[in-house]
């Protein structure tokens, strides 16, 4: 190939590329969707692909004048066109009849303008001018039902349903999540915008929770977020102010059909969560908010029983599912076990009589739900689990006060499952240290955690086996218990110094140092004045060669 024919090539391809440019430039500034002439395969000048794409910056003239203005300030219009009719109304211009009138000319003028606009591909004023036009059919129909009385109740409701699903059609025909929201507002607002002096409870809780399910899957299916979180909001709003208003007057069966409502709502959450995957962290979070909504529902209008029940139901089905993803979908999977976690407490709070049974059945619920947090490294399920830990630890709180009556007793089992699950905790976050450190992103110093859990679990289990020593001799002489108590000491330190040697664990055996020293302080302050010569001489020899054993193994060491 000669320099003549490379020359030519190249000013074909040239006078290609400034034609697709021309078309590019028409195409933009006409407004116009042109398709450009297909250019040789050879001939494409391939961009270099870019890890990061630069942000184009945000033309503040397009966000006021195409977004926000319209949005605005056709409420504004609004506004003017009622302050407008209200002084037409009190000047006598106008009877109810032309009023009626009035308001459906508006409306259809309004639907007229929003389907030109949006056409012209000016969305934004259109769906604006659209939803103006369903909320003044809103309106008047209201009027005509509520104010003038030319319109029975059936026919309002009708009428209302009939709007409401006028703006879900124009919200499916512009694409238009603002037209589905307005929807949405419009038809939980439907049962309030007709006369009734009793209200039917399961008409309107059946109506409020199908309309509900419309919205939700609809959200779904078109991957509406702001329409996704709205139509929940307003079911879960609707149900506690029409509960607030009228619930006290209503038998025990009424009562329940609220919390019925709340529950259909969680089992929609769950069910569109299992089939779609359209936000799935939004999905987690509200099915989540749903849950504690749905146990408040529960716990206010049903019995005790029945609520364990229901409690057993949703723990049972939370298990399933936390089984069924277990090696499927790990993305899907924390919220399922999370909340199977919080079903077993809440029912352990109910079921459970005797307080002083509760705080070791949450800590062993605790270490539990722990480990399989750590087992499918959920910082969602870490967290559940610290606080259902945190509620047991808390309610074992009573035994600082109180202190252990017996050795065989309740309080004395408490202690011990405590201690045993600290240990258990604590072996738990230096297994894992290095998942915990990158699942965290280092957000927690897990060396300053796994040091507080040790000391407290070093402290505890000093006051636990004191307080048992004192129990199991409270018939001896007191001398002789001070003696027996310091006994337990020195071989609590010297089996801590021995585990901290063998393992090779640094705090086991500083700790064991230290007790030993407390001890000596202990004898010296507290117990030397009431014991006997020989017991003096017999606890310092002891003490001494413990004292002396210990160095000895740190040197063998």
């Amino acid at each position: 190939m000669n320099d003549n024919t490379r020359i030519t090539k190249l000013e074909k391809r040239v006078e290609e590329l400034e034609k697709q440019v021309t078309l590019l430039q028409e195409h933009k500034w006409e407004g116009v969707a042109r398709e450009a002439e297909p250019v040789p395969h050879e001939h494409v000048a391939r961009k270099p692909k870019t890890k990061k794409t630069e942000k184009e910056p945000v033309d503040l003239e397009t966000l006021i004048g195409k977004v926000w203005l319209p949005r605005i300030f056709i409420f504004v219009l609004l506004i003017g066109v009622i302050w407008g009719f209200k002084a037409a109304v009190e000047g006598g211009y106008l009877n109810e009849q032309v009023r009626v009138a009035l308001g459906f000319s508006a409306a259809l003028l309004l639907l007229f303008l929003g389907e030109r606009e949006s056409k012209k591909l000016r969305k934004t004023l259109g769906h604006v001018l659209l939803s103006g036009a369903i909320s003044i059919l809103i309106l008047t129909t209201f009027a005509m039902h509520m104010l003038y009385g030319f319109i029975p109740t059936g026919v309002a409701f009708g009428l209302n349903v009939i709007w409401l699903a006028l703006g879900l059609f124009f919200s499916h025909r512009h694409h238009s999540q603002l037209l589905a929201v307005l929807s949405v507002i419009v038809g939980v607002l439907v049962p309030f915008l007709v006369e009734s002096d009793s209200p039917n409870i399961l008409f309107l809780v059946g109506y409020e929770v199908l309309l509900y399910s419309v919205f939700l899957v609809y959200a779904m299916r078109k991957g509406y977020l702001a329409l996704y979180y709205t139509s929940a909001i307003l079911l879960q709003l609707v149900l506690a102010i029409t509960y607030l208003l009228i619930g006290h007057t209503r038998v025990a069966y009424e009562e329940q059909l609220w919390a019925f409502g709340a529950l259909i709502q969680h089992l929609l959450l769950l069910g569109t969560y299992y089939r779609w995957n359209s936000f799935m962290k939004h999905q987690m979070g509200l099915l989540f908010g749903s849950f504690v909504f749905t146990i408040i529902w529960l716990q206010s209008v049903f019995s005790i029983d029945v609520y364990g029940l229901i409690l057993v139901g949703f723990f049972l089905v939370y298990v399933s599912l936390s089984a069924l993803y277990w090696n499927n979908n790990k993305d899907k999977q924390p919220i399922f076990v999370s909340l199977a976690t919080i079903s077993l407490m809440l029912y352990f709070l109910s079921a459970v009589e005797h307080q002083e049974w509760l705080a070791p059945v949450l800590m062993l619920q605790g270490v539990v739900a722990t480990y399989i947090g750590l087992k499918t490294q959920s910082k969602l399920q870490l967290g559940v689990s610290s606080f259902v830990y945190v509620i047991g630890a808390f309610s074992a709180s009573y035994l600082l006060i109180d202190g252990i009556q017996s050795v065989f007793s309740v309080g004395s089992f408490t202690w011990f499952i405590g201690l045993c699950t600290l240990y258990a905790l604590n072996w738990l976050v230096r297994e894992h240290q290095v998942m915990l450190d990158k699942l965290l992103n280092r957000a927690l110093n897990l060396k300053v955690i796994n040091t507080i859990t040790f000391v407290l679990l070093a402290i505890g289990s000093l006051i636990f086996i004191t307080n048992v020593t004192y129990v199991a001799t409270e018939n001896w002489d007191l001398q002789l218990r001070h003696f027996t108590a310091s006994i337990i000491w020195i071989i609590y330190a010297t089996v801590g110094l021995l585990v901290g040697v063998i393992r090779q664990l640094k705090p086991f055996r500083v700790s064991a140092m230290i007790l030993l020293f407390i001890t000596l302080v202990k004898i010296v302050i507290i117990d030397l004045p009431d014991l006997s010569v020989p017991i003096r001489a017999a606890l310092f020899i002891g003490l001494g060669i413990v004292g002396l054993g210990m160095s000895r193994l740190l040197y063998k060491k």
